[in-house]
């Protein structure tokens, strides 16, 4: 099998909840808990691509590879295309999944799904979503919903027509929510960062969109899973209720 790696993008200044990545959740900072959850599907090496040598003091100590990025960067997975380039400048890695450091209880069985639907996948990218249950969701801005054009019968897997923060597509039975996770062939991302943001990457603030207005193809594969993302103080008391009420089982 070609060789794979994790990175995990982690900025500490992020607007709504500022230095979050090393906010506590139960015993141990966030990104520890993202840290635990990518190696626990074992399918390659993690790295860690920040900004923060407070982030970095925090991840060493943790026993994982850590890397200093620039700290311009626009998106994580610009961030991670320049970790990458420092951990493996001879080009042996051929698969590299952007894991976001803030989905602390994302279920490995999620990673190594994406893992297995990359392997092969003939999109550009590859990424998740999973069925919205609870409608309450739905009107979350932190939420992020993607129209898809599935493929198969079953709706296990489809192309990615667009993603926003609002519901869509308008007046669905089902509405998926995309998880936070995306697997790239090498040359895929590098072609990706090449690429200027876009203006409908900025007015959603999602830069996924940057590859598709670019004519790049993402596939998403549908899992059952719906992580919490950390993004405001309220994502965050979620988490930490989450983290008391099956610690034993993390």
């Amino acid at each position: 099998m070609a060789s794979t790696c994790i990175f995990i993008p982690s900025r500490l200044n992020a607007t709504r909840l500022p230095r979050k990545p090393i906010l506590t959740i139960g015993n141990k900072p966030m990104i520890c808990h993202v840290i635990d959850r990518a190696k626990q599907a074992d399918i390659g090496e993690v790295v860690v691509a920040t900004d923060s040598q407070d982030i970095l003091q925090i991840v060493e100590n943790y026993n994982t590879k850590c890397v200093m990025t620039d700290i311009s960067h626009q998106s994580g997975s610009d961030r991670v295309f320049d970790a990458l380039e420092q951990v493996d400048p001879d080009k042996n890695l051929e698969f590299v999944i952007n894991l976001q450091g803030d989905m602390p209880f994302i279920h490995t069985s999620s990673i190594k799904s994406l893992h297995q639907f990359d392997q092969k996948s003939q999109a550009d990218i590859n990424s998740l979503v999973t069925p919205i249950t609870d409608i309450e969701r739905i009107k979350m801005h932190s939420v992020v919903t993607a129209a898809v054009s599935f493929k198969d019968p079953e709706k296990k897997w489809g192309q990615a027509l667009y993603f926003s923060r609002e519901a869509i597509p308008h007046n669905s039975g089902t509405y998926y929510e995309h998880l936070g996770i995306y697997a790239f062939k090498r040359e895929a991302l590098k072609k990706f960062v090449s690429l200027s943001q876009t203006n409908l990457e900025l007015q959603e603030k999602l830069e996924q969109l940057r590859a598709l207005e670019n004519g790049m193809t993402i596939n998403v594969a549908v899992v059952n899973d719906s992580p919490i993302s950390v993004d405001t103080q309220d994502d965050l008391n979620m988490a930490i209720d989450y983290f008391e009420k099956n610690k034993s089982y993390l």
